[in-house]
């Protein structure tokens, strides 16, 4: 996958689809870093498909310091009944741990998002809301926590809210007995692939490429054996509609900012199949 290695089968033929399908992040125009995110209420571009849906807005409205404070949003147009996910990174560009990631869609359209400042540092942060029914984003948008004052109190340690690990690499519980899922970020600007199996077969009767930046749940991966020389680990995937298929995890951000030309082809918190 790195560095727009060709897709090698037996044999030594070359498989026609390593432009067509698969489509990686290293082949594509360079992205822009997380450094130079969409301005504060940027709104989602509507995928193919969802062109007559209002757009998405989101503006984060407040202000607050590193000693407390809450930010709000003021949003519309997300789907009413659904849900949404909200990514987000700090001032340097990591991937900010969030305690709760996907939350449901208010009756009105808007979503419950806030941000509770105390323990953070200073600094210009940067999120991204995914309306989870249709797929579209609102963009990154991004929003600043100041400077506490000096001789302003330092905040209690029950004001800082817990920060697990980063979303990509977050386990959430699922019924059934099955193993805990963790979730995969799309960091592929053309899509993420889909496929039927680990030989890598076309996947069918589904959307064949996840979105940039959508969220994937992710029981376990799988090493590549396949002639598919560029695809490090399969990712078997959770979840509609790619439930059961698999995908490369070579086009998943992996913990790397999302945006980045990342380096890091797998998450080695997800477990082998």
């Amino acid at each position: 996958m790195r560095g727009g290695k060709p897709l090698v089968l037996a044999g030594g033929s070359v498989l026609v689809l390593v432009a067509a399908v698969i489509g990686f992040r290293m082949v594509n125009a360079p992205t822009k870093p997380m450094s130079t995110p969409s301005p504060t209420g940027s709104a989602g571009t509507p995928s193919m498909g969802t062109a007559s849906l209002a757009p998405l807005v989101f503006a984060v409205t407040g202000s607050c310091t590193t000693a407390g404070g809450t930010l709000s949003a003021r949003s519309s147009g997300f789907t009413v009944g659904g849900t949404y996910s909200t990514r987000a990174w700090h001032p340097d560009g990591r991937p900010y741990g969030l305690a709760k990631i996907s939350a449901a869609v208010t009756p009105d359209g808007g979503v419950s998002w806030t941000w509770p400042c105390a323990g953070d540092p200073p600094g210009e942060y940067t999120t991204q809301l995914t309306d989870e029914r249709t797929g579209r984003t609102t963009g990154l948008v991004r929003f600043t926590v100041q400077a506490a004052r000096p001789g302003s109190p330092s905040p209690k340690a029950s004001d800082v809210a817990q920060r697990p690990a980063s979303p990509s690499t977050s386990r959430r519980p699922i019924p059934n007995g099955e193993d805990p899922l963790h979730v995969a970020l799309s960091a592929n600007r053309a899509g993420a692939p889909v496929f039927a199996d680990t030989s890598g077969t076309p996947a069918s009767g589904v959307p064949d490429r996840i979105p940039f930046g959508h969220e994937v749940k992710v029981a376990c991966k799988t090493q590549n054996a396949s002639p598919l020389t560029s695809v490090t680990y399969w990712y078997l995937l959770r979840g509609a509609p790619w439930d059961g298929l698999y995908a490369p995890s070579d086009v998943f951000a992996n913990g790397d900012p999302l945006g980045s030309n990342g380096t890091t082809n797998v998450d080695p918190a997800i477990p082998d199949c």
